[in-house]
């Protein structure tokens, strides 16, 4: 069975990476800042997102060449481990940014694929990774990543990412974790 699993908020502790690293760097807070005060999924959120990975491809800001294996998730690094062969990566944003991120994170680490994703939904991507009935799993944060997968395949099983303990949306099934998630996984074969 083939893992789909987005990256910011599911596998990498986003918020924490902005707080202690971009803050951290007057010159990027001001896209951070910006970005923060837009509604989440707005265009101007986008926006500002994009912005920060156009100067950073462009040298007008520089990114910290270090570690950032600190904020992924210890649950999601273990999984990986345990099932990086059958594990793909898919996650929104700005390229260069995203791939800075998912490289300087999961060095260490084996998976099959990462799939790059700058406009539109998640789900026209993934069902171009699988065949029609294929078993496969999506977890992510944003409920509306996952209504695009449940939309263009419909057979993939979908979770919603909780990190925060908090329920889910309730258009699907919730998990808190990858520990958690597998536990599901294993219940349900």
């Amino acid at each position: 069975m083939t893992v789909f699993a987005d990256f910011d908020r599911t596998i990498f502790d986003h918020d924490r990476f902005v707080r202690e690293t971009l803050l951290a760097d007057p010159q990027i807070g001001i896209y951070v800042n910006r970005a923060q005060a837009a509604s989440s999924g707005s265009f101007e959120r986008i926006r500002a997102w994009r912005e920060l990975g156009d100067a950073y491809l462009d040298g007008s800001v520089t990114l910290p060449d270090r570690d950032l294996s600190a904020y992924v998730f210890d649950d999601a690094a273990q999984f990986i481990k345990r099932h990086g062969a059958d594990f793909i990566i898919v996650t929104f944003g700005h390229a260069a940014f995203q791939r800075y991120k998912v490289e300087h994170a999961l060095w260490t680490l084996s998976w099959r694929e990462t799939v790059y994703v700058e406009t539109g939904d998640k789900g026209i991507h993934i069902a171009a990774r699988i065949a029609e009935g294929e078993p496969a799993v999506f977890v992510d944060d944003a409920p509306e990543q996952l209504a695009s997968v449940r939309e263009h395949c419909p057979w993939v099983s979908l979770y919603e990412m909780r990190r925060d303990g908090r329920e889910g949306n309730g258009a699907h099934e919730a998990v808190c974790n990858f520990t958690d998630l597998e536990t599901r996984l294993t219940t349900k074969s």
